[in-house]
């Protein structure tokens, strides 16, 4: 939730990475990048209100996996495989819980994210190894 003041200008923008990348420039890692300019309009309502909660996580504790699952993202590849939009690699039971470990078993900059579904994720264990392996 974002609140503007009426005729506030404000922009998105992505700055360069202080972690760098193993390709330097060729990976973006020096790029400055303008996302999205949000222009409130003059004259504003004030009847939007921010709920007390946005919502609530199912409690798993105690809910068996049905599958556990490992990626490994290394440079252009997961589980060694090219990404491919016309692939769908495994597909997961509406209602079931599955263990995922993802691992960046390099020094890129991965984002990770499922398409086309709605994933939660309750629990995120990550380290940031600022060292690069070859």
């Amino acid at each position: 939730m974002v609140a503007f003041e009426p005729g506030e200008q404000v922009e998105l923008r992505s700055y360069p990475s202080e972690y760098g990348g193993t390709l330097g420039r060729l990976d973006g890692f020096d790029d400055r990048l303008d996302i999205c300019r949000f222009r409130a309009a003059d004259t504003l309502s004030d009847d939007a209100g921010i709920p007390a909660t946005l919502g609530v996580a199912p409690d798993l504790a105690g809910e068996k996996a049905a599958q556990e699952r490992s990626f490994v993202l290394s440079s252009d590849r997961i589980n060694s495989r090219s990404m491919a939009m016309d692939r769908i690699d495994f597909g997961v039971r509406e209602g079931t819980v599955e263990v995922w470990d993802v691992v960046n078993d390099n020094g890129f900059l991965h984002n990770f994210h499922v398409r086309q579904t709605s994933t939660p994720t309750f629990r995120v264990t990550a380290t940031c190894d600022r060292t690069h392996r070859t």
